[in-house]
């Protein structure tokens, strides 16, 4: 296990603990010092996740800026997921996987055309893209779908090569069974995740399930 500081977490109370497969929403609300764990069961399994502040939900999470201001587009434990005003909401405080990706995405089933062409990445089965699925979760929070853009997405476990001559390319996930990736908040998030449905080489043929879980680190024993 890799975590901040090479310490074992302390997780407290849990809030919340929802196993969802592939295309299901979950979502919730983390306030200062609690903890947003996702964990893939079967690995290589990719997650969506957004983010908002809870007092003004046009602030979202900002994938540039969090690569920017993290020196690294390969986050890691300590760094920090930084908002669109470049205010902290999360940091990184347990990583059994080391590849996550900050660099844009929710495509909607409407361009399906033009994400059949992107290598690495078929359309779900059942033709609905990532997007819809986030923007009808924030309605329930009574959000606008414009409180989300394409910045606002960190997909944990996903695994986007980089190479040195250029390529940008999608592979499958690293992640081993059981990995999980667990958030620190630094202010009052609203969250939202996505057990990406999308096949290919960012899930394969059949992508699996994610486990959400929400922590209260005021007390108790590591999970």
């Amino acid at each position: 296990m890799s975590s901040a500081g090479d310490t074992e977490i302390t997780t407290g109370a849990c809030l919340l603990d929802v196993t969802a497969e592939p295309g299901e929403i979950v979502s919730g609300i983390c306030r200062t010092g609690q903890l947003l764990r996702v964990t893939t069961p079967n690995g290589h399994q990719v997650g969506d996740l957004c983010f908002f502040s809870l007092d003004d939900p046009t602030v979202g999470m900002d994938g540039p800026y969090t690569q920017m201001f993290a020196h690294h587009w390969r986050l890691a434990s300590g760094m920090r997921i930084l908002s669109r005003l470049c205010q902290p909401m999360w940091t990184i405080v347990e990583d059994d996987c080391g590849e996550h990706y900050t660099g844009g995405g929710l495509f909607r089933g409407d361009i399906a055309s033009v994400v059949d062409r992107v290598p690495g990445l078929k359309m779900p089965l059942d033709g609905e893209g990532n997007r819809e699925r986030i923007e009808r979760e924030m309605g329930r929070f009574g959000m606008s779908p414009l409180c989300l853009d394409s910045a606002n997405c960190f997909n944990a476990f996903m695994h986007v090569g980089y190479d040195a001559d250029g390529v940008f390319e999608i592979r499958r996930s690293p992640a081993p069974p059981g990995a999980r990736l667990t958030l620190e908040a630094m202010d009052t998030v609203l969250w939202i995740g996505c057990v990406n449905p999308f096949l290919g080489a960012i899930n394969g043929d059949e992508p699996g399930p994610l486990r959400f879980q929400t922590f209260d680190r005021s007390g108790g024993a590591p999970v």
